[in-house]
């Protein structure tokens, strides 16, 4: 499938999800041009991970047209398209068999399984080393995956899904479980492709504002399925647009490039 650099690399109209009487996602309208990183923030069970499973072409919605690296839903074909998309989370991380090798983990990405279904080829294996590299995990290529630090598992799996040449790259709340030193190298790690994978857009989920790096100017807000703003990163991660976000008032502020936000939760609040 050729997909085409002008095009959107996602197009939402009018998109909404409904299960049974409850109304997951609500008139989702949200563009992403080619070259655009944005992060995706809200509450738990504001439809974050349901949107993006859309965008991904593992959901169709109930309602509206979605179309994904310029090729419109129901008029494509879907499983080459989902080969020009990349997903890390920490849910398909915890599917990777245990006792699988950090190189064979990389290679499960090649044909986007979570097992090695054929022995590699020598290109293969240049492949998945070149991608450990860029993440930096080059030299945990021959340990078990199981035994690697949770930050390196979680790069690996970038390295995983940077097999097949994405055009986009979803990562889905990345960061959690890390603690403050890993998260600050996966990060890194994140720049870092921005900065040399000049044909990949990174859709980043998460609910730390600290953890919207420069290379990623554009945010969608979102609440009980709605967009409430979409933007830039001062239009959007302001006081006013996060209190209605989360629902709650809070401080904004930024320290050496990112944001930072802390909600301002009063005694009263607390105990009632």
């Amino acid at each position: 499938m050729t997909f085409s650099p002008k095009a959107p690399v996602v197009a939402l109209e009018n998109v909404s999800l409904w299960r049974g009487q409850t109304m997951i996602l609500d008139g989702i309208n949200w563009r992403v041009e080619a070259g655009q990183h944005w992060a995706v923030i809200g509450p738990n069970g504001c439809g974050k991970t349901t949107l993006l499973k859309i965008v991904s072409g593992w959901l169709f919605p109930s309602q509206g047209e979605v179309s994904v690296l310029g090729q419109a839903f129901g008029a494509c074909d879907m499983a080459e398209l989902r080969r020009g998309i990349g997903w890390v989370s920490n849910a398909l991380e915890q599917m990777i068999p245990p006792q699988l090798m950090t190189i064979g983990v990389v290679l499960t990405g090649k044909n986007a399984a979570l097992g090695i279904r054929e022995d590699p080829t020598a290109a293969d294996l240049d492949q998945a080393m070149a991608q450990l590299a860029v993440v930096g995990c080059a030299q945990r290529a021959e340990l078990p995956f199981s035994l690697l630090s949770t930050g390196e598992q979680i790069r690996v799996m970038i390295a995983r899904a940077l097999m097949t040449a994405p055009r986009l790259l979803i990562l889905d709340e990345p960061c959690n479980g890390l603690d403050p030193v890993a998260r600050d190298v996966f990060l890194a790690t994140v720049e870092t492709l921005v900065r040399r994978q000049r044909n990949l857009t990174i859709l980043f989920v998460t609910h730390h504002l600290e953890e919207i790096i420069p290379a990623i100017p554009q945010v969608l807000a979102l609440r009980a399925g709605k967009v409430v703003r979409a933007g830039s990163k001062a239009a959007v991660l302001t006081e006013t647009v996060l209190e209605e976000v989360f629902g709650t008032p809070f401080s904004v502020g930024r320290e050496v490039g990112r944001y930072q936000a802390h909600p301002r939760v009063s005694e009263d609040s607390i105990w009632r």
